[in-house]
């Protein structure tokens, strides 16, 4: 995954969370793009679980991330790639507010 794009995808997905009632803060975020630091993010499964655990309280919640992380997060060459636009990935345009 591109660095440099690292943080606006992660406040994308932080955006769809919060759409789908999965509470997520700036703060959350911010600690998911530290602990990525200190993971290879060619291991999607790693990187997963480790947003899960930052970013889900509610078990009743864990599969509803799941789904979302697998569909915003695109798996191609063996590691995490930038999603596809926001809109397409979801099967509609993006909300704006």
């Amino acid at each position: 995954m591109d660095g440099g794009q690292l943080l606006p995808n992660w406040v994308l997905f932080g955006q769809l969370l919060r759409r789908l009632g999965i509470a997520v803060t700036a703060r959350q975020i911010e600690a998911v793009i530290e602990a990525l630091g200190h993971l290879d993010l060619g291991r999607r499964d790693d990187v997963k679980v480790a947003a899960r655990a930052i970013l889900v309280h509610r078990r009743s919640q864990q599969a509803l991330f799941d789904r979302a992380f697998d569909r915003f997060w695109r798996a191609e060459n063996a590691g995490l790639q930038p999603p596809v636009a926001l809109g397409r990935a979801a099967g509609r345009a993006p909300r704006r507010r």
